[in-house]
C-alpha cells in the first residue's frame, strides 16, 4: 500500500509540474484513438457533433 501512494504521489507531482494542458489534450487524444480502435469509426458521428 505505501508503495502505490507513493506512485501516485509521484505521478501527481510529475502532472502539476509539467502543465495540465498538455496532458489533458494527450488524454482526450488518446481517448479518441483507443475509442476509433475498438469501434472502428462507430463514435464519428459523435465527434463530428461535438
Amino acid at each position: 500500500m505505501k508503495l502505490a501512494f507513493v506512485l501516485i504521489s509521484v505521478v501527481s507531482m510529475l502532472i502539476l509540474s509539467s502543465g495540465c494542458e498538455n496532458i489533458q489534450k494527450n488524454t482526450r487524444q488518446t481517448g479518441k484513438n483507443i475509442n476509433s480502435l475498438l469501434f472502428d469509426g462507430y463514435d464519428k458521428d459523435l465527434y463530428t457533433a461535438r
